[in-house]
């Protein structure tokens, strides 16, 4: 007894989403672990910011914070709602809850993975300047 094609297709697609979803929930263990490393860089600048007596260091200071809870409240958050969405849907289809006979689901997790890309980029470039900045404030 063989295996038709289709079922090939299907057991081929069946791993694929579950791969998909795995790849998809590290995606969100990433996002929060970037809030907590964000957060623990704001609470460095507020410690070290205390020290700080020139001006145009304390305008820097603030600007880093005011990225910082940018990217905490609206980059991260948008990337988990997005990511989430896109994890509950891959649950979904890999429970057999909807069926999908095309490979939409494919184009969005490539989408997904475009956007996942950006946001750690974003968000080593703040790190970068975060890092760099706090070094000069630790001296």
């Amino acid at each position: 007894m063989s295996i038709s094609s289709g079922s090939k297709r299907n057991i081929h697609r069946k791993q694929e989403v579950r791969e998909f979803y795995e790849e998809a929930q590290r995606w969100q263990s990433e996002l929060d672990f970037w809030k907590v490393e964000l957060v623990f860089f704001k609470r460095l600048l507020d410690i070290y910011g205390l020290k700080i007596t020139d001006r145009k260091d304390k305008l820097i200071v603030a600007d880093l914070q005011e990225k910082i809870d940018f990217f905490i409240h609206e980059e991260i958050a948008d990337y988990k709602r997005e990511i989430g969405s896109h994890v509950n849907f891959l649950k979904d289809l890999s429970e057999n809850k909807i069926k999908i006979e095309d490979t939409a689901y494919e184009d969005k997790h490539q989408q997904n993975i475009r956007l996942i890309a950006s946001c750690k980029r974003e968000f080593f470039k703040l790190k970068n300047e975060l890092y760099t900045y706090t070094e000069k404030l630790k001296q």
